[in-house]
């Protein structure tokens, strides 16, 4: 069973969890901008529920910007944020609670998290079913950082769909909410071995030439910070995206206007070796925990 209380919003619940690893001068501003959070992530959960009962596939639904704004900026910032630099003042904290995530220190979260979503009628189910599958993209995107090409070829794209569909089975399985069972895992777990096997090929060399130089080039946008990255990241398997779809989909990046963003990415892409040098990003830091966990 649950040891974490459903009656409490997931997002609180969650704050009060990472809450004493941070730094005690942000637990305050934290507290106070909690509110406002979660009437947003309210929000994000009425709008998913509104593409759920139009029958609308979630990986539809982030593309179609006009009718699901909130769902389609989580989505992509949540892509993005890794390739955001973390904060000196908080990157031993964000170790300390990857260390503790590996170990399982989060998982009484995750298991709330999953009996949530699954609940009929509720927008906070609905909230918590959309945050498990994006979140399965991220570890995808993650898994695969240094693998480009399987991102060129759409086999994250390809998976987003049977991600859906192996949530809801899960959703059917009696003996999910056991204490020893870890459905987050097992949902991350099966996607990512169909995703290895649709790689096998890729990675050795099945690949056109455009394929291979969109990986070469991907290779260069993953390398680059968040704000630049959001300049150049492919729009999924639908195609490239216009100056102001990109400005509408990243607001946090305050792109100004989608001219002055235009302008800088024409600097960028003329003289793409004269970007710095980042480092210590989210997916540095976590690549770099990981392997450290693996070596011990």
């Amino acid at each position: 069973m649950n040891t974490l209380p459903t009656n409490e919003p997931v997002i609180g619940v969650l704050l009060r969890q990472i809450l004493p690893l941070l730094p005690a001068d942000l637990h305050e501003p934290l507290e106070r901008e909690a509110p406002a959070v979660a009437l947003e992530a309210l929000s994000l959960g009425i709008e998913v529920m509104r593409a759920e009962r139009q029958g609308i596939s979630l990986s539809l639904a982030v593309e179609r910007t006009a009718q699901f704004p909130l769902m389609g900026r989580v989505y992509w910032g949540m892509q993005n944020l890794l390739q955001s630099q973390v904060p000196p003042s908080i990157r031993e904290a964000f170790r300390t609670m990857l260390n503790q995530a590996i170990a399982g220190k989060f998982d009484s979260w995750r298991r709330l998290l999953f009996a949530v979503s699954r609940r009929k009628g509720d927008p906070e189910a609905a909230l918590c079913r959309f945050l498990i599958w994006s979140a399965v993209r991220v570890n995808l995107l993650i898994a695969t950082w240094h693998q480009p090409q399987v991102e060129v070829c759409r086999v994250l794209d390809g998976l987003e769909d049977r991600t859906e569909e192996v949530l809801k089975e899960l959703f059917d399985v009696s003996d999910v909410e056991e204490p020893d069972c870890r459905p987050l895992h097992m949902l991350v777990a099966i996607v990512l071995q169909e995703a290895y096997a649709a790689m096998k090929p890729l990675l050795m060399g099945g690949m056109t030439e455009i394929e291979a130089e969109m990986a070469d080039a991907l290779r260069v946008v993953r390398g680059l910070e968040a704000r630049d990255a959001a300049m150049f990241t492919p729009g999924r398997s639908s195609g490239a995206i216009g100056s102001q779809q990109i400005v509408d989909r990243y607001p946090q990046h305050d792109f100004k206007t989608a001219n002055a963003m235009e302008q800088r990415r024409s600097r960028i892409a003329k003289k793409p070796d004269q970007l710095p040098t980042v480092s210590d990003r989210v997916i540095d830091v976590i690549r770099d925990v990981a392997e450290g966990a693996q070596s011990t």
